[in-house]
């Protein structure tokens, strides 16, 4: 048969080229799935996800390859995430927003309805996103605002 491998590495970066060499190299990249999550038979899921404990993923949800959806995590209908996206504890991703590839979502942040997180996007821990977040940005808080660099 063939082989299977799963990486879990959090470091986006390194995770991706050891999934994508993982997959040059033969290996099946199945999605691990705790026996205590739920996830839609209707939702749709891509290959090396990681679903751990109490995550809940709803039906019309679309999911890309290895993310990482950390203990508790809500996923409400017809969301869209990418590709490599770390999704720490207890996040809420409210019905139709959409997290970009790589993105680094903050445990207890929760993405309102229709919100847009860009790719390798960063949210902080208990952020409360209720507008787009533009890709390569961090934002923080309550409601979240655009971290701002140190001089």
């Amino acid at each position: 048969g063939k082989l299977a491998a799963h990486c879990c590495i959090g470091r986006t970066e390194i995770r991706k080229k050891i999934c994508e060499k993982l997959a040059a190299l033969g290996y099946d990249l199945p999605n691990i799935i705790s026996p205590s999550a739920t996830v839609s038979h209707l939702a749709k899921m891509g290959r090396g996800n990681l679903v751990c404990a109490n995550v809940q993923i709803h039906p019309d949800v679309a999911i890309g390859d290895c993310n990482m959806f950390n203990v508790g995590t809500h996923v409400a209908h017809d969301v869209r995430v990418g590709s490599y996206c770390n999704v720490n504890s207890h996040v809420n991703l409210v019905e139709k927003c959409q997290v970009g590839d790589g993105a680094y979502l903050g445990a207890g942040c929760t993405v309102i309805k229709g919100a847009k997180i860009g790719a390798k996007a960063v949210v902080g821990a208990n952020a409360l996103v209720n507008r787009d977040i533009p890709a390569g940005e961090t934002w923080v808080g309550v409601p979240a605002m655009q971290m701002k660099r140190r001089a």
